[in-house]
């Protein structure tokens, strides 16, 4: 939360004014607010003033005025003799002959210059320009004239979201969970700065309601200006991403085309939740099933149909999905009247599952060729979820045969209090045996295609070969 408040004079506070001319004070103010909800800046007489007051003590024949009253809604140019007042405006050029000048209210009756009870994003930054103008008559008595005038700002502190975070990366299960239904904030991407709407959704998961827009998870594809990725390749297993451009802060913003090996950040032989492509401590949503963090479950919650009225609930509010259209060789496609989401889940070994938006669909299981450029979103579960690996390394001195390899790394992102890997089967050594045991850093002995179970006390487990085995090469 922040409050900023500055008034910057263009003259040291006197000004000269000739009898017959209206003389001006020009004063520019400056407000800049966030995690507010409203403000207003008034202006006012201090409790001991009320009015414009000579305090010389020089007495002129004739003279007849020593209080100025108010301009009571003149311009500067009309200004009556022996009146002065003030004026505001939000164009700190504004012309002094033209605003219009308001005789200044007690204490007790506050003027309010700008206001807002419902500021967008919370935040304000603001300049406006505060005039004073005086016209002195024939009957003025001569001599120095003052005032005090108060300015102030009344602001009310907007409602406190995601525990007051500002970036994605800061966003925890717990952030989450403690979260109201439809609680929204901009946060910001720190890999690149960008800024997202994220929103807690009714399924109970804090989702981007904005589509992503990092420029990462494979090779990039020039965005030509004329809806064309130059270079995409119709390839499934091509890592690549094209970013046709994106606006901060805005439900519209198209993003960036992903392939889905980019979406999944290269790792496509990864399951359950998968982070991909997006910021450390969110990930892809699953698809082919209505469980929590899915795209059948989101669309199950709103009751969102697989039909028009499915595809209207999806794209607006809260949710925003987008018409953004696909990237492929041939071009960015159905902008306006498609969108397209990749979830995480694998659906064949060329395809992906994906959420499909048309004016008559809203299909969260769909499944398409990997190669396609869809959008991306991103979630935070609201229940805390654990990352389980289980790597595997050559015991010092053995050699592999020229047929085999180390097994890759196992690894699964689950909301489960424990995960039970198959273990890997032992690769094949120079001496031709196969299948052999693996000791765990645990010290227990695993068999090849045997199970080990790891828990948020003992995630991650790195196995060492013993070789030998029942098997030959």
């Amino acid at each position: 939360d922040s409050i900023k408040f500055s008034i910057n004079s263009e003259s040291s506070g006197s000004i000269n004014a000739k009898v017959g001319e209206t003389a001006y004070s020009n004063h520019t103010v400056s407000i800049n607010l966030a995690n507010a909800k409203g403000y207003a800046l008034g202006i006012s007489y201090t409790s001991d003033s009320t009015g414009l007051v000579n305090k010389d003590t020089v007495s002129t024949s004739g003279a007849e005025n020593s209080v100025i009253s108010g301009a009571n809604n003149t311009t500067g140019t009309n200004m009556a003799d022996n009146t002065w007042g003030y004026s505001w405006n939000s164009n700190i050029n504004a012309d002094n002959t033209t605003m219009v000048y308001k005789t200044v209210p007690s204490k007790n009756n506050i003027a309010t210059l700008a206001e807002s009870t419902n500021l967008a994003n919370n935040t304000l930054d603001m300049t406006g320009k505060l005039a004073f103008a005086v016209k002195f008559g024939e009957k003025a008595v001569a001599g120095h004239y003052t005032t005090n005038v108060l300015l102030s700002l009344a602001v009310q502190p907007g409602e406190v979201v995601f525990d007051g975070i500002t970036t994605m990366q800061q966003m925890t299960s717990t952030i989450c969970s403690n979260a109201k239904e439809n609680d929204e904030a901009i946060l910001t991407d720190t890999r690149d700065n960008k800024k997202y709407w994220v929103t807690k959704l009714k399924d109970g998961n804090c989702w981007m309601t904005q589509n992503l827009a990092y420029d990462g998870g494979g090779v990039e594809r020039a965005y030509n200006g004329s809806n064309k990725c130059t270079g995409w390749q119709d390839d499934n297993t091509v890592a690549q991403y094209c970013s046709p451009g994106h606006t901060d802060g805005d439900h519209a913003s198209r993003g960036n085309y992903y392939s889905w090996p980019a979406a999944m950040n290269g790792n496509t032989s990864a399951t359950g939740i998968v982070q991909g492509v997006c910021p450390n401590g969110w990930h892809l949503p699953t698809s082919n099933t209505a469980t929590k963090g899915s795209f059948g479950g989101l669309t199950t919650t709103y009751g969102a149909g697989d039909n028009s009225s499915g595809s209207t609930i999806m794209r607006g509010s809260p949710m925003y999905f987008q018409y953004s259209g696909a990237a492929n060789s041939g071009g960015i496609l159905n902008v306006g009247s498609n969108g397209y989401y990749w979830s995480s889940t694998p659906s064949s070994s060329t395809n992906a599952y994906f959420l499909i938006l048309a004016s008559s669909s809203a299909n969260p299981s769909n499944g398409s060729n990997r190669y396609l450029g869809f959008s991306v979103r991103c979630l935070v579960l609201d229940e805390e979820t654990y990352t389980y690996t289980v790597s595997y390394k050559l015991k010092d001195g053995q050699v592999l045969h020229s047929d085999s390899r180390v097994p890759d790394t196992q690894t699964v992102t689950t909301t489960d209090g424990s995960y039970a890997f198959k273990v890997a089967f032992g690769p094949c050594l120079s001496t031709g045996s196969c299948g052999g045991n693996w000791t765990g850093d645990d010290g227990q002995t695993y068999a090849s295609n045997g199970q080990v179970t790891l828990t948020p006390d003992k995630p991650t487990i790195v196995m060492t070969y013993n070789g030998g085995g029942n098997f030959n090469i």
